[in-house]
């Protein structure tokens, strides 16, 4: 993933259920501990293919710049109505950096 632009990330949790839950995924620099937090149903939301809970996530330019150019830590965390919480390992994803800083636009 590149700072600045606007990638989709496919999301895929093996064997768990998460439509109708509360989800946070996390992207954190392992170093600075800064992070990113995109929510559930807000900012996206997960479906079923057989035994597994799907969902893509689009991060705008904002949030892609917000991040450092390193490798992060990405998680999802979740909670559903009747309290019971639970979390995906860790994984890891490469932010690089761009020559343009800044936002772009079309005009």
């Amino acid at each position: 993933m590149y700072r600045g632009t606007t990638p989709t990330i496919p999301i895929r949790v093996k064997g768990v259920d998460l439509t109708g839950v509360h989800a946070f995924l996390t992207f954190e620099n392992p170093r600075t501990k800064e992070q990113l937090t995109l929510e559930s149903p807000r900012d996206f939301t997960f479906y079923i293919d057989g035994e597994d809970s799907i969902s893509t996530i689009t991060l705008t330019q904002e949030q892609t710049l917000s991040l450092n150019a390193s490798a992060h830590d990405v998680q999802i965390r979740w909670i559903n109505e009747s309290g019971s919480a639970s979390t995906t390992k860790v994984q890891k994803i490469n932010v690089n950096n761009v020559l343009l800083e800044g936002v772009i636009h079309y005009e």
